[in-house]
């Protein structure tokens, strides 16, 4: 990207302000829950529970995204979790927090986070249609991911022991930045009339006096919606491997980071204490973000897949011989340098073959696949390391990883794919969509902003 868009660093500053208001509370959070209940079981199961309400309306999320302009759905994530948390802080401020208020907030949350969550990364592809500047666009999201985690963790581990509810003022402050830099973003974040025609062509005119009759049909609209997007993905042999595999390396990276989180905090360490660990490994994910968009288009992004899968295999089995503080404390960094490359190469490759009228859908058809191992993780790792079995939650980890090694070595198509500029001649399934026309978009050809041609005479 020789020169970055001003509607581009808008919307990195708004997504930096999302990002850095959940890494503030995701710190501070499990020691505020173990504070009350007095148990480390507890925080990780509360955690599950948060995910699972996330995941129960993701997909209907995408398709919501799919519908709306994605700036509106950007203000309902910003205002939304900027009144939650700050009602959080107050409750903590005036020790009227319990804890069930504690579980309705965070299910609150999540919920609205799969609703409207996906709505910034949905617009980037609007404000950023090129193919090569958009996979550098991601590189640099990573390494601008990589400083929140840096800062992140101690701004809020050390907020945290001023006092226990400003980690939670200070995200509802950066949600409501959200909603400014959101709003002089320039670029039109609505799907064009083009892209919407196959959302009208499948539904025949209702009388506006049959109320139940539309509302069903908008029912069938829904699914039929949230199968289409299932229908490309899963039609697709490397998109789809890309989704098993990276819901394995998930699960992998859960279980060693949920374990080592619960290990310390049972071992009596600190928020900041372990905020240093997320800040090291984010040291080391600058640095791999500065060479990741370069070297994808240099190398083979199969073979850098590859080699990123085994370190992550590599990471996990030290920690599982190994896991005191210091020893974690140099395992766990190296995660740093594999994730950029992994998120660079899976994202950039999910988002470039994926038409602008999918992008929501199958976003959040992404999260809820990869999602759906991973949301167990928590409560079985605290559980296991409440039961002083750390070892053996480690472990499974390693497991996991080696799994994520072995399909990948499995699919000659994922192990051989090539550069940005080679990937769209690996798609090579287009949905069968309805058109206004009659045809289906497989009588037409589309590419990734959304537009129809006839490939018919």
């Amino acid at each position: 990207m020789s020169k970055l868009s001003k509607n581009y660093v808008l919307w990195l500053g708004a997504s930096t302000s999302d990002m850095l208001s959940r890494s503030l509370c995701t710190v501070a959070l499990p020691f505020v829950i173990v504070e009350i209940s007095g148990s480390i079981a507890t925080a990780g199961v509360v955690n599950s529970v948060g995910t699972f309400a996330y995941l129960a309306v993701m997909l209907f999320g995408g398709v919501l995204i799919d519908r709306i302009d994605r700036r509106m759905g950007m203000y309902a994530r910003s205002i939304s979790g900027a009144v939650l948390w700050l009602a959080f802080g107050l409750l903590l401020t005036f020790n009227l927090l319990k804890f069930w208020q504690i579980l309705v907030i965070i299910v609150a949350v999540k919920v609205l986070d799969g609703l409207f969550g996906m709505a910034d990364n949905a617009a980037l592809r609007s404000i950023i249609p090129d193919d090569k500047e958009f996979t550098k666009a991601i590189a640099i999201n990573q390494g601008r991911n990589a400083v929140i985690e840096i800062t992140g963790g101690p701004i809020g581990g050390f907020l945290y022991t001023l006092t226990r509810a400003l980690p939670y003022y200070f995200s509802a402050a950066l949600l409501s930045t959200m909603v400014i830099l959101t709003r002089l973003i320039s670029t039109n974040l609505k799907i064009s009339k083009t892209a919407e025609m196959k959302f009208n062509a499948s539904i025949s005119p209702i009388s506006d006096s049959n109320c139940s009759k539309r509302r069903l049909m908008a029912m069938r609209r829904v699914f039929t919606d949230i199968h289409e997007a299932f229908t490309f993905v899963w039609g697709e042999p490397i998109l789809r491997i890309c989704f098993i595999v990276t819901m394995v390396l998930n699960t992998s990276f859960a279980f060693t980071n949920n374990t080592a989180l619960y290990h310390l905090i049972l071992q009596g360490y600190t928020a900041f204490q372990i905020s240093i660990l997320e800040s090291a490994s984010s040291v080391f994910m600058i640095i791999a973000s500065i060479f990741a968009g370069k070297f994808l288009q240099r190398f083979r992004s199969g073979k850098l897949l590859l080699m990123t899968f085994i370190g992550i295999f590599i990471i996990a089995f030290l920690a599982t011989f190994s896991h005191t503080y210091q020893t974690l404390l140099i395992w766990l960094p190296f995660y740093g340098l594999a994730f950029p490359f992994t998120i660079s190469i899976m994202q950039g490759y999910l988002f470039s073959t994926t038409p602008v009228h999918l992008q929501g859908r199958v976003n959040s058809l992404a999260g809820v696949i990869e999602l759906a191992i991973t949301a167990f993780v928590p409560a079985i790792a605290s559980n296991l390391v409440a039961a002083h079995f750390s070892t053996f939650s480690f472990a499974l980890g390693s497991i996991a990883a080696a799994i994520a090694v072995i399909g990948l070595l499995s699919n000659r198509g994922l192990r051989n794919l090539g550069r940005p500029s080679e990937w769209h001649t690996t798609v090579t399934n287009p949905p069968e969509l309805n058109s206004t026309d009659g045809t289906t978009l497989s009588d037409k050809s589309y590419d990734t902003s959304g537009e129809l041609t006839d490939n018919q005479n």
